[in-house]
């Protein structure tokens, strides 16, 4: 969502000056730039903004990804420790440890399967921009 937020104000100052070039343009300045000279210019811009926020997102993916393998090894740490120490601690009766630790796991593991998927789609227009 930041990345969205900060691409929105790079686009936003991106057509800003393309208005005020077009607004030279328009009033006839010898100083306003050629039509190809802007097209490249802003292609440019373009060019570099999307740079920007495929390095943003992917820092924030390696982050993401990285916590969530932490948090499914710990959580299957945890269960390791429920299993070994059942006897000794809990004394849960086996269809309640299979209740108990097959649905949280699968919760846990979904959670994650589901966010990180949600995370790691590719839209064909960012494709398709990134190709040019």
């Amino acid at each position: 969502m930041n990345s969205d937020i900060d691409a929105n104000l790079n686009l936003d100052e991106l057509f800003k000056t393309i208005e005020r070039t077009n607004h030279r343009k328009n009033s006839s300045d010898k100083d306003a730039l050629p039509e190809q000279t802007l097209k490249k210019t802003w292609e440019e811009e373009v060019h570099q903004l999307l740079k920007s926020r495929y390095r943003f997102d992917t820092i924030v993916r390696i982050i993401l990804a990285c916590s969530t393998q932490l948090l499914i090894f710990g959580w299957i740490t945890c269960v390791i420790i429920i299993l070994m120490n059942n006897r000794a601690c809990y004394s849960l009766h086996d269809s309640v440890l299979i209740a108990i630790l097959g649905t949280t796991t699968a919760t846990v593991i979904g959670l994650a399967l589901i966010v990180l998927k949600g995370f790691f789609q590719f839209m064909k227009q960012d494709v398709d921009l990134r190709d040019k």
